[in-house]
């Protein structure tokens, strides 16, 4: 079932951390989905000076908006849905610091209730799933990491995680106030760990890289014990590769975005198989995400069915 355009009204907008600003939205009664929301990503259209312009009876809405005049359209956005309550939700908006801080960022900052933006997401009776990236399927362990502009994702994930999977999130954040004051808005499940790592002044991306390096020589080396355990001889640890910049980028290709079904480059997926012991979630600055992409799929051999790669935007390109 498609997205559809919601009318939403701000109820109350709070910055709740120095780098993060939650909006209240309501009026969404009718939005859905039919199940878990976890990392459901749906578009906000941003408005610009312009009164908004209405989308109800438009077959196509995208067809619609794209057809407007750039100076009256606003600009389209897309984020995660922190928390969903009747016919409200939360919205939080990492904040850009600086001169110029980007459409979302320098609304959620100025907006005041009353006002009003489209939200493009699911219909109350969407049980299909469509825009939930995160899929472990019968994996026994899932690992998560994510910058700021994922934190959202991520906490919704660990609301509504999946009852016996074993996990572990790492969340990069620009201050350590950050880390402080949204770890009291999440109840950890059993079996999931949950690392912050301050970026202060460490290049973007840095921290989360390392993370996964880690994770995945220490489950290489868990993977080779079972192993070992099981023919008395110990499996071949993936190799470490090359280390490369984490804010490696593809100089300007478009966001990476590749799941267990889907790829946006048009790689050929593999075909269903066996579950599989880990499964990889990330999401971020998409150059940050790309590099780490090639590490595990191109350099340790992942199989392609255990990771959802994610570029939520690209540093110095505003995203859409």
């Amino acid at each position: 079932m498609p997205f559809l355009p919601f009318l939403a009204r701000v109820r109350a907008s709070q910055r709740i951390s120095p780098n993060f600003q939650r909006v209240t939205l309501s009026g969404l009664a009718d939005m859905g989905p039919a199940g878990p929301i976890r990392d459901l990503r749906i578009k906000l259209i941003i408005p610009g000076p312009e009164p908004l312009t209405g989308f109800a009876g438009a077959a196509d809405w995208f067809a619609t908006w794209r057809g407007l005049d750039p100076r009256v359209r606003g600009d389209m956005r897309t984020y995660s849905i922190r928390a969903r309550r009747g016919d409200e939700v939360d919205i939080d908006f990492a904040l850009h610091a600086g001169a110029n801080p980007g459409p979302a960022s320098a609304w959620a900052e100025s907006c005041q209730p009353g006002d009003t933006l489209w939200l493009i997401g699911p219909t109350a009776h969407d049980s299909t799933g469509a825009g939930i990236e995160f899929q472990p399927g019968h994996s026994e362990r899932a690992l998560l990491f994510g910058d700021e502009t994922a934190l959202p994702a991520i906490a919704r994930i660990l609301d509504e995680w999946p009852e016996g999977l074993a996990g572990h999130a790492f969340i990069e954040v620009p201050d350590a106030a950050d880390a402080e004051a949204q770890a009291r808005d999440i109840a950890l499940p059993d079996r999931v760990e949950l690392t912050w790592q301050v970026r202060d002044n460490a290049a973007r991306g840095s921290l989360l890289t390392d993370a996964l390096r880690e994770a995945v020589t220490a489950g290489s080396a868990d993977a080779a014990a079972g192993e070992a355990e099981k023919t008395t001889s110990a499996a071949k640890p993936a190799p470490a590769g090359k280390a490369r910049d984490a804010a490696e980028s593809d100089g300007g290709a478009a966001l990476v975005w590749e799941t267990p079904q889907f790829s946006s480059s048009g790689e050929t997926l593999p075909p269903a198989g066996p579950a599989l012991r880990d499964y990889y979630w990330i999401a971020g600055e998409s150059g940050v995400v790309t590099g780490m992409r090639r590490y595990l799929v191109k350099e340790c051999g992942i199989d392609r069915r255990q990771v959802s790669f994610m570029g939520y935007w690209r540093l110095g390109r505003a995203g859409s």
